[in-house]
């Protein structure tokens, strides 16, 4: 019987449950509150600085083109690494597949698939955004968002000499 009673004991104090007690919060200490404080403001007032902007950047791209002569339609996906220096150049790597679908007779599907390495190009700060010019002139501008750590880029052209298309590019700020 008393080792009846014994095991008994044995087993209630192993598998009783115990009362668990959590930890109180630890309030934030003045530096921590102060540093957050900043980050809210910041984000609330969309101001963008140079350090919001350098470093890497990882974007994705999606297009479509219309055609007319001759009658086209087509589509592209690009992914993109944007990495942005602090004196206000920057290099560019893409790799990207399209395809483009031949409309006249006989109708015919081109497919092409590409990498570019190391593009370089500048780049300055504008309202809300970047400005970046490319070596043979061309400029891409877009819009950072949520604190420097979101971009974006749209583009689009209407009845250009090549029909018409348009592309938006998203992103996110890689961590360093």
């Amino acid at each position: 019987m008393a080792k009846t009673i014994c095991t008994v004991a044995v087993c209630v104090c192993l598998f009783a449950p115990l009362p668990a007690f959590a930890q109180k919060p630890k309030p934030p200490d003045r530096a921590e509150f102060d540093a957050l404080v900043a980050r809210v403001a910041k984000l609330e007032s969309g101001a963008i600085t140079v350090s919001d902007i350098v470093g890497t950047w990882l974007i994705v791209s999606r297009g479509i083109a219309l055609h007319s002569t001759p009658p086209s339609v087509g589509e592209d996906f690009t992914t993109a690494t944007f990495r942005f220096q602090s004196d206000g150049t920057g290099t560019l790597s893409l790799t990207g597949a399209n395809s483009t679908l031949h409309l006249s007779a006989p109708a015919t599907l081109e497919r092409e698939t590409g990498t570019t390495e190391n593009i370089p190009f500048t780049w300055i700060l504008t309202n809300g955004g970047v400005l970046m010019t490319m070596p043979d002139g061309g400029q891409l501008g877009g819009y950072i968002g949520a604190g420097g750590r979101t971009f974006l880029i749209s583009t689009v052209a209407t009845n250009g000499p090549d029909g018409s298309w348009s592309d938006v590019w998203s992103g996110i700020k890689l961590p360093n």
